[in-house]
């Protein structure tokens, strides 16, 4: 059986400029609609991912992202995070 996906995403960039500044920050929005190929309107799971990193002058990024997913007509939801130092 074949699937169809519809995804929204939404990347946004916020940089902060001057003279001692060079930090930058990233957020990244994305929701994942998977609908059965033969009834669209039947709705098998859906997926939100939401990612942010901020990126220090001195060259540190810690970041962090959660992903959420649920599957329809059932209690099943699973939520997962991480983290990052770089």
């Amino acid at each position: 059986m074949g699937r169809i996906v519809i995804s929204l995403t939404a990347p946004v960039m916020l940089t902060a400029t001057g003279d001692a500044l060079s930090d930058s920050t990233s957020v990244g929005l994305s929701v994942t609609f998977d609908r059965q190929e033969a009834d669209i309107g039947v709705p098998q799971t859906a997926k939100v991912e939401l990612g942010v990193a901020h990126t220090f002058d001195v060259g540190i990024v810690l970041g962090g992202s959660m992903e959420y997913s649920n599957s329809a007509f059932s209690d099943s939801a699973t939520l997962n995070l991480e983290t990052t130092v770089g």
